[in-house]
């Protein structure tokens, strides 16, 4: 089986299973691919994607995939940014390991990679948010 680049099919994925998730909206928190300019706090932003080939252990081609994810609160405290980014996680790794994309690529697992948490600085509302940055790892066959 040949090595394709599934990345337009898995952020479709995300995005759809992040907008639908009953967690993610109890967090108060929009979904965005592209954040409007004068996006209001807290949201979650679908990110960049990493992808390296691979082989799985029965010889197929495959390909290891890293999305990162961006969530964004103006609370001072990290109540609710832990709050999203827990729904966030689950929303996207308490899933079925065998999960076949819109192209017919399977997701062979989705997990938890790294994640990441801090207080920002915006410049031009003299405001500190925080910000945190999930990371998800896949293993895409065919």
């Amino acid at each position: 089986m040949s090595e394709r680049i599934h990345l337009n099919a898995l952020q479709t994925y995300v995005y759809q299973t992040l907008i639908a998730d009953a967690g993610v909206q109890s967090t108060g928190a929009e979904v965005y691919d592209d954040v409007p300019e004068n996006a209001a706090l807290p949201y979650v932003e679908v990110g960049e994607y990493t992808q390296q080939g691979e082989q799985s252990k029965d010889g197929n081609a495959g390909s290891d995939v890293v999305t990162t994810l961006h969530a964004y609160s103006a609370e001072s405290g990290s109540k609710q940014l832990n709050a999203i980014m827990d729904a966030v996680l689950s929303a996207l790794t308490d899933t079925d390991p065998s999960i076949t994309l819109a192209n017919g690529a399977r997701v062979a697992r989705g997990r938890h990679d790294f994640s990441e948490a801090e207080k920002d600085y915006d410049e031009q509302s003299s405001k500190l948010y925080r910000h945190g940055m999930l990371r998800i790892r896949w293993l895409m066959l065919g």
